[in-house]
């Protein structure tokens, strides 16, 4: 047994003669030291032969390879004893108790000679392998390995131990790509999102810079500062890419719904309180230019009893200037009360005799004076009883075919002239007694629907509808009373579909002559109140879509806006995304971004080291 002191720690360790030369793990100190040559092998005064150095890779491969593990282990640390025959462990230094075994015979195969420079502390070395020597690796020679000086069959430090795991930049690019393109893909999400939720989704940004960090890092194990840089600038890109697409989101969503307002307004019809509100703008000279000229359009229409869209000179007038109008003027009636508005009206009737307050009136005072024979020109009578036959829900083919549209729009014309001097010409109760025979004359038609569906509803809860109406009936309160879906108007099946459609039609002209004749044996009074109690009955029912309808939808419109705090131009739209507490977002999130790609850089290159 040879008997030495570690080079590392000085502790004393006894191991077989066999390793003399050779490197061992020391028990205390766990660095490797080389065991001394033992004495017999060297003569008096005679070094150490040198192995031949032209000696051939098999027979070198096979004096180095090492054997099967036959040997006793350590009761201790588990290890393999050098020996069967040692009594004393030589990785932990155990003093085995057993019985030493018979020595092995000595290997007949001769072992290359160790070198005689140090060998680093710190490197393990298993003595079964400490001389064996991989024919793929580089064999140490003059110079050595890891700076070790030796000959062929030396000690290689790099025998044994994984080799370290270069990044090669083609793998740090895609994983760059591959974390920025999952990062863009989240941040879109996250843009939408954030766009309707305000600040409670902008900590995501900071999720976002943590996910391409991590995935860039799990990827790549790159723990350089170019790689963390670029990773922290992709993540950069990605919170930029979505505060650019809510800005977006938040602009599309304002323009449209401003548009819809505009729309809406724009086929608002206007009542007698607007018109006079823009007679009296337009007396007190607030009005100018183009917004003059359109107050003046709309007045001469409203008074006329025309649409505004058939004066020749409107389709030069922007739409824009139509609406700014139009919200000026409904900023002065929302501040009226209801005694202004009701003053504002007999003032209306008061300056203007020939106003009709509805518009079908002018369709009764037509159905009078052709029931009266009051019409002359034959044409003209013609164009007016195709007018009156569609109260019925009937279409005059013959007239309509052999009529061009310029010829029945200036008829239009001459009966719409003829019918406003009628009009002017009657009384009030003259008015009131046209009106009432038109709408017996046709008691299909439903200028009023108002009236119509309160009594619908009235009849069908008396029970006074027939049976075989009773299903037209119900579907038409739950589409316009209760506003809910009905499909019983399309239970239509092939082949008797347009069969089915021809029968339901005829049961609603059926149905709307019975309630209208009930409705024409009421007074005003008593049609008013019950039109208020069906509205009662059914809230969410607006009997009259008027301005106050519009301006209520307005107001929900302009709530909604307001909460994304923007005009509706992109800019303006990105401003409101990088508010203080958007940048403290995006700060974190790049940190997050550097910190994970390099902290999982630092652990692959531990790994890939070990």
């Amino acid at each position: 047994m040879i008997k030495f002191k570690c080079s590392g720690c000085q502790k004393a360790i006894g191991v077989d003669e066999k390793y003399a030369g050779r490197l061992i793990k020391c028990p205390a100190c766990q660095n490797a030291t080389r065991v001394p040559a033992a004495a017999n092998d060297v003569g008096a005064g005679q070094a150490t032969p040198a192995p031949p150095i032209a000696q051939s890779a098999t027979a070198q491969t096979t004096a180095h390879v090492p054997k099967a593990s036959v040997n006793p282990t350590c009761p201790s640390c588990k290890s393999e004893l050098f020996n069967p025959s040692d009594t004393l462990c030589g990785i932990c230094g155990h003093q085995l108790e057993q019985a030493p075994l018979p020595p092995r015979p000595a290997a007949s195969i001769p072992i290359a000679a160790p070198i005689a420079s140090p060998v680093p502390s710190g490197v393990p070395v298993n003595p079964a392998i400490a001389s064996y020597e991989n024919p793929a690796l580089p064999k140490a020679g003059v110079a050595g390995v890891a700076g070790v000086a030796g000959v062929a069959g030396a000690y290689d430090p790099t025998v044994g131990a994984p080799m370290k795991q270069e990044v090669t930049t083609g793998r740090s690019v895609g994983a760059w790509f591959a974390a920025v393109g999952v990062g863009l893909f989240l941040a879109l999400i996250w843009g939408v999102v954030a766009s309707f939720f305000g600040a409670g989704a902008q900590v995501f940004a900071w999720v976002i810079g943590a996910i391409v960090g991590c995935l860039a890092g799990l990827i790549a194990r790159n723990p350089s500062m170019k790689f963390c840089l670029a990773t922290t600038l992709g993540a950069l890109l990605c919170m930029l890419f979505g505060r650019v697409v809510s800005a977006w989101v938040i602009m599309i969503a304002v323009s449209t719904m401003s548009s819809v307002q505009d729309f809406g307004n724009s086929l608002i019809p206007d009542t007698a309180v607007s018109i006079g509100v823009l007679e009296q703008m337009n007396a007190d000279g607030e009005l100018e230019g183009a917004e003059k000229d359109v107050a003046e359009m709309k007045i001469e229409a409203f008074l006329s009893n025309q649409s505004v869209f058939e004066i020749p000179e409107y389709d030069g007038i922007e739409l824009e200037t139509e609406i700014d109008l139009d919200k000026k003027v409904r900023e002065i009636i929302r501040e009226m009360s209801s005694d202004e508005k009701e003053a504002m009206r007999e003032k209306v009737r008061a300056g203007h005799p020939e106003w009709m307050e509805q518009s079908w009136h002018a369709a009764a005072v037509l159905d009078s004076m052709v029931a009266g024979e009051e019409i002359d020109d034959e044409i003209l009578l013609a164009h007016a009883v195709a007018d009156l036959r569609s109260l019925d829900g009937e279409h005059d083919e013959d007239y309509h075919q052999n009529s061009t549209q310029q010829e029945k729009t200036d008829r239009e014309e001459q009966l719409r002239i003829l019918v406003q001097e009628k009009y002017e010409a009657m009384s009030p109760e003259q008015r009131a007694e046209a009106i009432k025979n038109a709408r017996l004359n046709h008691l299909s038609w439903t200028p009023v629907r108002s009236e119509y569906l309160a009594m619908l509803d009235a009849m069908y809860e008396s029970g006074d509808i027939p049976k075989e109406l009773k299903p037209i009936a119900k579907s038409t309160i739950n589409l316009e009373l209760e506003l809910s879906y009905d499909d019983a108007f399309e239970d239509f099946s092939d082949p008797d579909r347009d069969a089915e459609i021809e029968k339901r039609e005829k049961q609603r002209i059926e149905l709307r002559k019975l309630v209208n004749a009930e409705v024409l044996k009421l007074e005003p009074e008593e049609v008013e109140k019950l039109v208020a109690a069906t509205q009662e009955k059914y809230p969410n029912w607006k009997p009259v879509a008027g301005l106050e309808v519009v301006d209520e939808l307005n107001d929900n419109f302009d709530d909604f806006i307001s909460r994304f705090e923007s005009d509706g131009t992109f800019w303006d739209s990105l401003k409101t995304r990088f508010r203080t507490l958007d940048f403290v977002w995006i700060g974190l999130g790049m940190i997050s971004a550097f910190a994970i790609a390099f902290t999982l850089g630092q652990s692959g290159k531990k790994e890939t080291t070990k």
